[in-house]
């Protein structure tokens, strides 16, 4: 459960903070703040507190902030008249309806910074404009005051004081500028409607936007104009809209008309109540249920509790009748008291309905109640008539990738195509490729620099792209990156070979039997035990493929059906077995008896395997296959470069591994090469290092008889492989110099 909760919170906190971006986006509510007109009333906002400039604390006269513009433990509104005096100096009288004489915000203090509310002496005060943009003031004491410093201002603080009144939040005219707490702003009676309207249709926007099944676009427009009527209408329509289910039933006692806690758990010694609650609300039937302690006084911590089960997973919202107050006229920002509903709440202060919204159901229950959680700043609380809406099942964003990897070859193929498919996404699509690679598709925007995007009208869809490697580039499990902001971001390895670099068949006129010579993959292969794909030690390009043990595993190729009886083919690969021993090269099921090639490296070392093979008239059950099963003792084995063809056709071919056409060997740091001939011939001397390139090609013809020749190539010590040809048939050598 914790994980949609997670999920919930994350969402709405996006709700909060996006921009208008695209069409399913919008603002979250906020007060317009006015340039103030003297002599209009406004409500005065604390921008760090979050709360209004009203009346409590210290003998219930302190300018305080609190989170409803009201008189304390009263529905009575509290607005303020500020008039002009003179330049930038202005007066604020306290207006409850209509203005309250000789009631004005006034420093009462030289010392502790007091503001009090009910006279006028030294009533003055100096307002500046900070934020034009978004109408946000400084106000500071005249500077003829004898408390007067020049960088203090009027605030409020984070902080909460113990008055003789209660838990109060004073705003005093000394605290340091530079924050949020001494930032003020002007709302008028429009803008505090209007804010007011925009956040029942945000509320109901959200609720649409979780569900993901309704357009917004008309009514985030409506939103956006800022008409209070036409915002309030829009509301309207979209409760309706969204089909909520009155499910109440599902609640036991839900207004407490059994008078008692029958359904409920009682862990706070609440206590029910019949009279008339005279908060600003009216219980829905004969009962409803209280807290209580003297006036001044603090309540404990408790919590009232019933758990709802049956219940159809989905979204849910509650609300319930009820205040909150310190009689002794503290007017606290914040109560302690909540109504809750499963890990959400909603704090209680002036009475009246209240709500808690975007409530995940994923197991059939959910836990509502109210709890009082220190600190507690009232004396009273009453609550009443809980209700259950149903507002239907929530619409999770995912987004999936048909590819977390892929691998691209300049000897196969240098595109990939792959799917992207979003779902409940309400923003668009962003892709980032690496250097590199290009992607293509119908939907995809390309905004230049590796940067791609699909809008939000088709991240809901499933987009095919095509990815396209520059055949140059060298890329090892780089990056593309899928990200939209509601879900996790999807990375996509990519890796790349230029195998056509490092490798040429031995033919062109056959066809290679082994299909992927270049052992980038293991899907045409078998086998078993330790095989698998190597990318830090391979012979050419980006991969080849290892076998790990002594006999630890065996990599098979079935040549069932891949080769027939009477027939010769030539095998090569480049081996290596990184100084750990010896390995083979074997088939079996092809010959009378088993072939057997044997092959042993240096450290770093790749060496070629070449053999022919001619078959019996039968093959049963023909295999080749790479271990070191028998008296081998490698512990690593790797081949690339693999290749297979049948050769039958050509009248000479290469010496069988018993043949010796030539003998090679070292002097005075020359290759010589003796042979012999039985009629002239031309010969080539072919040299190679142990990462297969080819140093030095040699080439004549000689007589019949025996020949002895010293190559020209100038080489460095070290180890070679000497490949000496005559009339197409060719034998290997390895020499060290």
């Amino acid at each position: 459960m914790k994980k949609i909760y997670k999920f919930i919170a994350t969402t709405i906190a996006i709700f909060m903070f996006t921009s208008t971006m695209n069409a399913q986006t919008w603002t979250a509510p906020a007060l317009n703040s006015s340039t103030p007109v003297s002599g209009s009333q406004y409500y005065i906002y604390n921008v760090g507190s979050k709360g209004f400039l009203t009346r409590g604390g210290q003998w219930a006269g302190h300018a305080v902030v609190s989170a409803s513009p009201t008189a304390n433990a009263s529905t009575t509104v509290i607005k303020w008249t500020p008039v002009n005096t003179t330049g930038s100096t202005w007066t604020f009288q306290y207006n409850n309806g209509t203005n309250v004489a000789n009631n004005y915000l006034f420093p009462s203090s030289t010392t502790d910074g007091s503001v009090y509310t009910d006279n006028s002496t030294n009533n003055t005060w100096n307002v500046v404009q900070t934020d034009a943009t978004n109408n946000i003031y400084s106000i500071q004491i005249n500077s003829s005051y004898g408390g007067y410093v020049v960088d203090q201002y009027f605030g409020s603080s984070v902080a909460t004081e113990a008055t003789n009144k209660g838990i109060a939040n004073p705003a005093r005219y000394n605290r340091a500028g530079g924050d949020a707490y001494t930032q003020w702003k002007f709302i008028s009676q429009a803008d505090y409607d209007l804010y007011n309207a925009r956040v029942l249709l945000d509320k109901y926007m959200n609720y649409a936007k979780l569900k993901g099944s309704i357009s917004l676009t008309s009514y985030i427009a409506t939103y956006n104009a800022g008409v209070t009527a036409d915002i309030s209408t829009a509301a309207a329509t979209l409760l309706t809209a969204l089909g909520r289910t009155d499910v109440t039933s599902s609640i036991t006692n839900p207004s407490f008309e059994t008078n008692s806690f029958t359904g409920w758990t009682n862990n706070g010694s609440f206590v029910l109540q019949s009279n008339t609650p005279g908060q600003g609300w009216t219980k829905a039937g004969s009962y409803y249920t209280e807290k209580y302690t003297g006036s001044g006084g603090n309540l404990g911590a408790g919590t009232i509790t019933q758990t709802i089960t049956g219940l159809t997973n989905g979204l849910y919202g509650i609300t319930a009748l009820g205040h909150a107050v310190q009689q002794a006229g503290a007017n606290p920002l914040h109560t302690g008291a909540f109504i809750t509903a499963g890990t959400l709440s909603t704090e209680i202060i002036t009475g009246k309905e209240y709500s808690v919204d975007y409530i995940p159901v994923i197991d059939g229950t959910l836990t509502i109640g109210y709890k009082l959680e220190a600190p507690v700043a009232c004396n009273w609380i009453g609550f009443d008539n809980f209700m259950l809406y149903y507002y239907g099942a929530v619409a999770i964003p995912s987004m999936t990738a048909t590819e977390t990897s892929f691998f691209l070859s300049s000897a196969t193929t240098n595109t990939k195509a792959f799917n992207v498919t979003g779902a409940n996404l309400t923003g668009a699509i962003s892709i980032t490729a690496p250097t590199g690679i290009t992607l293509t598709g119908a939907n995809l925007v390309n905004n230049g620099g590796g940067s791609y995007s699909i809008a939000q009208t088709n991240a809901n869809t499933t987009n095919t792209i095509t990815a396209t490697w520059d055949g140059v580039s060298t890329l090892k499990a780089v990056k593309i990156t899928v990200a939209e902001s509601e879900v996790t971001t999807l990375n996509i390895s990519v890796t790349t070979s230029n195998d056509n670099s490092c490798f040429t068949p031995l033919y062109t006129s056959f066809t290679n039997i082994i299909t992927n010579p270049y052992c980038n993959d293991l899907s045409i292969f078998g086998g078993w035990g330790s095989t698998s794909i190597e990318t830090a030690y391979v012979y050419c390009g980006a991969r080849s493929i290892k076998v790990a043990g002594k006999c630890g595993g065996s990599l098979d190729y079935n040549l069932t059906g891949k080769i027939d009886g009477n027939k010769t083919y030539r095998v090569k690969a480049m081996v290596s077995t990184n100084g750990t021993g010896e390995a083979k090269l074997g088939i079996s099921g092809a010959t009378a008896t088993n072939i057997t090639n044997t092959i042993s490296t240096a450290a770093g070392e790749w060496l070629p395997v070449d053999f022919t093979f001619t078959t019996q008239a039968t093959v049963t059950s023909p295999n080749m296959y790479l271990n070191s099963c028998e008296s081998q003792t490698a512990t690593e084995a790797y081949i690339d470069n693999y290749e297979m063809y049948d050769i039958t056709s050509i009248t000479t071919g290469v010496a069988s591994a018993k043949d010796n056409l030539a003998n090679v060997y070292a002097n005075d740091k020359k290759i010589v090469v003796d042979f012999n001939l039985l009629e002239a011939s031309a010969v080539e001397f072919d040299v190679y290092n142990t990462q297969g390139m080819l140093i030095s090609k040699q080439n004549g013809t000689f007589n019949n008889g025996n020949n002895h020749v010293v190559l020209n190539a100038a080489l460095k010590t070290g180890v070679y492989m000497v490949k000496t040809t005559i009339d197409g048939r060719f034998s290997i050598n390895k020499i060290i110099l």
